[in-house]
């Protein structure tokens, strides 16, 4: 049995490397003009009471999903983003949001948009703490004997209910240097 070697199959192999090359190119082709067609902004969050950059602040493009958090020094770069006009609002805990307005982003280029941070104030309504101290366990006693000039000793309600003292001269008797007349 023989066989006969046909000349589709180079064929094949050249039509295939063809239709490769055709894809790589074109999605080089592709990337390159989108990457054309977007621009970036970049820019400095700086702490407007310190003169310092802001670590972690928030720069977002309002209605979009593009945005970045500041670095360690408070540079920031948003990338991809497609040509137009566009607000940047800046934002971090304890400052006040700032929005810059008519962000122009050009293809192939970078916006640079520095910005200053103040810190922002709240007010609230007094706050009134009420609380009560426990005097009758056994460290409030041991911490009252702490702060005592004289040398002193005390038996805490919680050591009579320990010791089952039936009534308090039972309970003095627990007492170190305590005597106990008359019962």
């Amino acid at each position: 049995m023989q066989f006969k070697q046909t000349t589709s199959t180079p064929r094949l192999m050249r039509k295939t490397k063809y239709l490769i090359t055709t894809f790589i190119f074109s999605l080089i082709l592709i990337t390159s003009i989108s990457a054309q067609s977007t621009g970036k902004v970049s820019g400095i969050v700086v702490d407007g009471e310190f003169g310092g950059g802001m670590i972690g602040a928030n720069v977002l493009l309002e209605a979009t999903t593009y945005g970045a958090a500041t670095d360690i020094d408070g540079n920031y770069l948003i990338v991809g983003i497609p040509a137009g006009t566009y607000n940047i609002i800046f934002s971090s805990i304890g400052y006040a949001k700032k929005k810059v307005t008519g962000v122009v982003v050009e293809a192939g280029e970078v916006t640079k948009i520095d910005i200053t941070m103040e810190t922002e104030t709240f007010e609230t309504e007094e706050v009134v703490i009420t609380a009560q101290s426990v005097t009758n366990t056994e460290a409030a006693l041991l911490a009252k004997r702490q702060k005592s000039i004289s040398v002193s000793d005390a038996i805490s309600a919680e050591e009579i209910s320990k010791t089952g003292s039936g009534d308090a001269a039972a309970a003095m008797k627990k007492v170190t240097g305590a005597s106990v007349v008359g019962g």
